[in-house]
């Protein structure tokens, strides 16, 4: 019979349960970890479906190598590499996506999938959203990332760079790479 489960357990306990086969516990890590990582891979790839495809990919990853997870180490760097693994796998089986008349959104240097205007958020004018997407998705994938948890996620530069596993220089740098490309493409908007 499994142990009482208590949701406030750490990550590393909640995982160890988990490759004894917990699913109450691994339940309550993906509860704890799942809008963190949604909200990363969908900001990574610019399409809440396949961020959704993604997140699911990355969950069921984690789930298979929980055993594999060392206690006592920090769970959420572990998680967003893993993450960031599938959401970039997820994009590169894909292939680039077509507009509408069958032109294809691609940045030559990436091979990334831009976001149509259709595909924007609603911000009141679809225009303004599709080219900040793009403006973000033109970034490289390191500089992105950075961005992404910065900016749009609110982690701080201490986090950011424990779950990319880089310095806080590192993080420092590429938040300001994307800040000035973006004050580039966007300057007509200031």
């Amino acid at each position: 019979m499994p142990l009482p489960l208590d949701p406030r357990q750490p990550d590393d306990v909640l995982l160890a349960r988990a490759a004894r086969g917990d699913r109450g516990a691994f339940e309550a890590f993906y509860d704890r970890h799942a809008a963190g990582i949604m909200a990363f891979v969908a900001h990574l790839l610019g399409d809440r479906t396949l961020a959704q495809d993604a997140t699911q990919d990355a969950f069921v990853r984690a789930w298979r190598s929980a055993g594999r997870f060392h206690a006592g180490a920090p769970a959420e760097p572990w998680l967003f590499r893993i993450a960031r693994r599938c959401a970039y796998d997820l994009r590169a089986r894909r292939g680039p996506r077509r507009l509408d008349d069958g032109r294809i959104l691609e940045d030559p240097d990436r091979g990334a999938p831009q976001v149509s205007a259709r595909d924007a958020e609603p911000t009141g004018d679809p225009g303004l959203a599709a080219r900040v997407r793009a403006a973000v998705d033109a970034l490289s994938d390191t500089v992105r990332e950075a961005f992404v948890l910065v900016r749009l996620c609110g982690r701080s530069q201490d986090e950011t760079a424990q779950l990319l596993d880089v310095p806080v220089g590192t993080v420092k740098s590429r938040v300001a790479a994307a800040e000035a490309s973006l004050r580039a493409a966007l300057g007509d908007l200031a």
